[in-house]
C-alpha cells in the first residue's frame, strides 16, 4: 500500500512539474513538429529560455536544407548562386560553389569546341585549370602540334608577301596562314597553317597538293602561333 502511494505521489509530482513548466512543454511540441514555424513560435513565446539557441540553430538548419533542396532541383548556375546568396553561411556552400563552377565549366567547354584552336583551348584552361573538361582540353591542346608548311623565306618581308598570297589561295582549306619566325638551328621564316592535329594536317596537305601546291607536315610546339 505504501509503495503504491509513493508511486502515485511521484507520478503526480512529475505531471505537476510539466504542468508548471509550459516552456518545456512547448519545446517538446516544437521538436515534435520540427518546423521552422514551430521553433520561431517557441522563440517568440520564450525568448529567455535555455532552448532558444538550439531553436535558432534548428531553424537555420531547416531553412538551409530547404534552400539547398531547391538549388539541387533546379540544377542550374542561377539556382546554386541563389542558394549562396540566401545562405552564405550554409552547410552546403562548398557543394553549391562546386556545382555552379562545374556547370559553367561544362558550358564553356561546349562553346570552346565550336572553334577548337590553341588560343581557345588555352583560354579555357586559364579559366578552368581543373576538372574533367580541363583534362580533355589539355589532351586536345597536346594534339595540335602539327602544321602544314607551304613556303619558306629568308626574310620576314618575303614571308609576309607569300603568306598573303597563300592565304588568298588556300584559306578555305587551312583557314589561317601564318608566318612562323626562325628558331635555332633553322634560319628561315616558315609560311604555314595554324596548329592542327596530325590527321587534319595530312588531310589539308593532300587537298593542297591536289591544287598543285607543294606542302609538307612539320611538328612544332603547339604554343607557337
Amino acid at each position: 500500500m505504501r509503495s503504491g502511494l509513493i508511486t502515485g505521489f511521484l507520478m503526480g509530482a512529475c505531471l505537476g512539474v510539466i504542468a508548471c513548466n509550459p516552456a518545456e512543454s512547448d519545446w517538446n511540441k516544437a521538436i515534435t513538429a520540427n518546423t521552422a514555424e514551430a521553433y520561431q513560435a517557441f522563440i517568440r513565446e520564450h525568448p529567455d529560455n535555455e532552448h532558444v539557441d538550439e531553436a535558432r540553430g534548428r531553424t537555420f538548419s531547416l531553412h538551409d536544407d530547404e534552400a539547398w533542396a531547391m538549388a539541387q532541383a533546379a540544377n542550374t548556375v542561377a539556382g546554386f548562386q541563389e542558394y549562396l546568396r540566401q545562405e552564405p553561411g550554409g552547410t552546403h556552400v562548398g557543394q553549391a560553389q562546386y556545382q555552379a563552377t562545374a556547370l559553367q565549366r561544362a558550358a564553356a567547354w561546349k562553346a570552346a569546341q565550336k572553334d577548337v584552336s590553341v588560343e581557345s583551348l588555352q583560354a579555357f584552361l586559364d579559366k578552368y585549370p581543373q576538372g574533367p573538361e580541363s583534362n580533355d582540353a589539355r589532351q586536345k591542346l597536346g594534339a595540335l602540334s602539327y602544321r602544314v608548311q607551304l613556303a619558306g623565306a629568308r626574310s620576314k618581308a618575303v614571308a609576309e608577301r607569300a603568306r598573303a598570297r597563300l592565304q588568298e589561295r588556300f584559306g578555305k582549306v587551312i583557314h589561317n596562314v601564318v608566318v612562323v619566325p626562325p628558331g635555332a638551328p633553322d634560319t628561315h621564316y616558315r609560311v604555314t597553317s595554324g596548329p592542327m592535329s596530325e590527321s587534319d594536317a595530312n588531310s589539308a596537305c593532300a587537298a593542297i597538293e591536289r591544287m598543285h601546291q607543294s606542302c609538307k607536315l612539320i611538328q612544332l610546339p603547339a604554343v607557337l602561333g
